[in-house]
C-alpha cells in the first residue's frame, strides 16, 4: 500500500509505476494485464491519456474502471458472477417513483399536491438521504447500508417526540414500506446496494481464484464501503496494490484526527484502520514525482493549518519540530511562496 504526496502529479506518478511493474517500455504488451480501478471517469480518462504519454508510442491499454463502475457494460471483470445480482433501478425512473410516491403521502395527510418541479426536488432529496445512509463508510461489513427505516416510527413513539418529529417518521415509511415494496415487485434493487453486491461478489472471486495480473486501487480516499472491500481484496492478491492520494506523512497526532470527522485526512485514518493498517505503515510510492522545496514547505504549513483544535496549543513549537533542519519562518516563508490571496464578497 502506497501513498502520493499531494503536490505531486497523482495520475503522472500513478502512469509510471504501474509501466516500470509491467516490464518497462521494452514490453508494451504487458500492461494491457493489469486492472486499475480510479474514482472517477474523469480520473480514468486522465489516467489513459498520462500512461500515453509516460510510455511515448504505442501501447496496449489496461482495463481502465472506475469504482462507481465495478462491473462496467459487458461485465467482464465479474463474469458469471454478476448475472447474480438484481439489476439497479434506472435513475430517471426512481426519481419519478419517488416523486409520485410523495405526492401519495401529502394526499394522504390532507396536504395539497406540490408542483411538478416540488415534487421532483422533494424526490431528490428524499433520494440523497437514502444515498447517504446505503454508502455509510463504517458499514462495509456483511450488513453495509442495512438502515432499519422502520425503527424511527418505534422511536418517535418512545421518545414522545414533537409532532413534526413524528410527521417526518410518517414520511419516511416511503422508503421502509413503499419504495422496498416497489423495488421487490419489479426484481430490482437500489443502486448503492448493487455496487456493495459487485464488490462482495469481485472480492469473493479474486478470494477463491486470485488473479496473477497487477490489480491496482489507486486515488481513493476509502470514504465509500464498496471501495474499502475491494482495497482489503486487492492487498492480499499476488500483484495487488492500494495507492493513496495524498497521505501526510508529517502528521503525527493521528488520535486527534481520528476525533475529528472534518480533518481532511480523517476519511484515510478510517481507511487504513477498516484495512488494519497503520498511517506509518503506508509507503511512500517510490514512483511518486518528488515535491520541490516549496510545495514540500507548503504541505507542512497547511499539516499545521489544519491541525485539529485541541492541539493547537503548542504550534509554535510544532512548527519548529516540522521545519527542522531550518527555522520555522524559513518554512512559513517558502511554504507561502507564489500563494495569491483572493477575497471575495460573497459566497
Amino acid at each position: 500500500i502506497y501513498s502520493v504526496p499531494p503536490s505531486a502529479p497523482f495520475l503522472d506518478g500513478l502512469a509510471d509505476g504501474l509501466i516500470a511493474a509491467c516490464g518497462g517500455r521494452a514490453r508494451p504488451e504487458a500492461l494491457a494485464d493489469a486492472l486499475v480501478f480510479l474514482p472517477n471517469r474523469r480520473a480514468a480518462r486522465g489516467f489513459a491519456s498520462a500512461l500515453h504519454a509516460a510510455f511515448g508510442g504505442p501501447l496496449l491499454a489496461p482495463d481502465i474502471r472506475t469504482l462507481g463502475e465495478i462491473e462496467g457494460e459487458d461485465a467482464p471483470v465479474l463474469g458469471p458472477d454478476a448475472l447474480n445480482l438484481p439489476p439497479a433501478i434506472e435513475g430517471a425512473r426512481r426519481r419519478g417513483v419517488l416523486a409520485r410516491l410523495i405526492e401519495a403521502w401529502r394526499t394522504q395527510i390532507g396536504e395539497p399536491p406540490l408542483p411538478p418541479a416540488s415534487a421532483l426536488a422533494a424526490a431528490d432529496e428524499l433520494a440523497a438521504v437514502m444515498d447517504q445512509t446505503a454508502v455509510r463508510p463504517e458499514a462495509d461489513g456483511p450488513g453495509a447500508g442495512a438502515f432499519d427505516w422502520k425503527a424511527l416510527d418505534a422511536l418517535a413513539a418512545e421518545a414522545d417526540l414533537a409532532e413534526h418529529w413524528r410527521l417526518s417518521a410518517s414520511f419516511l415509511q416511503i422508503v421502509a414500506d413503499n419504495w422496498p415494496s416497489y423495488l421487490a415487485a419489479r426484481g430490482e434493487i437500489e443502486p448503492a446496494a448493487r455496487q456493495l453486491a459487485a464488490a462482495r461478489a469481485l472480492a469473493t472471486r479474486w478470494a477463491e481464484a486470485p488473479p496473477a495480473r497487477p490489480v491496482v486501487i489507486a486515488g481513493s480516499t476509502g470514504a465509500h464501503p464498496a471501495s474499502r472491500i475491494l482495497m482489503r481484496a486487492a492487498l492480499r492478491l499476488p500483484r495487488g496494490a492500494v495507492v493513496l492520494p495524498g497521505l501526510d506523512p508529517d502528521l503525527e497526532n493521528w488520535a486527534a484526527v481520528r476525533l475529528a470527522p472534518s480533518h481532511p485526512q480523517h476519511a484515510l485514518l478510517k481507511t487504513l484502520e477498516a484495512l488494519g493498517l497503520w498511517p506509518d505503515e503506508v509507503r511512500l510510492a517510490p514512483f511518486a514525482r518528488p515535491e520541490t522545496r516549496s510545495a514540500d514547505a507548503r504541505r507542512r504549513l497547511v499539516n499545521e493549518a489544519l491541525a485539529p483544535a485541541e492541539a493547537t496549543t503548542s504550534w509554535r513549537s510544532r512548527l519548529k519540530h516540522l521545519a527542522r533542519p531550518e527555522p520555522a519562518d524559513m518554512l512559513v516563508r517558502r511554504g507561502l511562496e507564489n500563494l495569491t490571496l483572493i477575497e471575495a464578497e460573497d459566497e
